[in-house]
């Protein structure tokens, strides 16, 4: 099991961390897969505020 947050012990805050991951019951990539269209059109209709919002998404991740 993985120490996350760091504190040298496995505890009761690692498996929670531990147990929510395990039963998420969605995947992060097929779940996000409407940004990419929403980001695509706005990308079509105004590029400028599209490259923005890119850029703003590199920087604050």
């Amino acid at each position: 099991m993985n120490d996350w947050n760091k504190n040298g012990k496995y505890d009761m805050s690692d498996s929670f961390i531990d147990y929510n991951m395990a039963n998420n019951g969605t995947s992060g990539a097929s779940s996000d897969w409407w940004k990419w269209v929403l980001f695509a059109i706005i990308v079509g209709v105004c590029p400028p505020i599209g490259i923005i919002i890119f850029l703003g998404i590199l920087i604050f991740g």
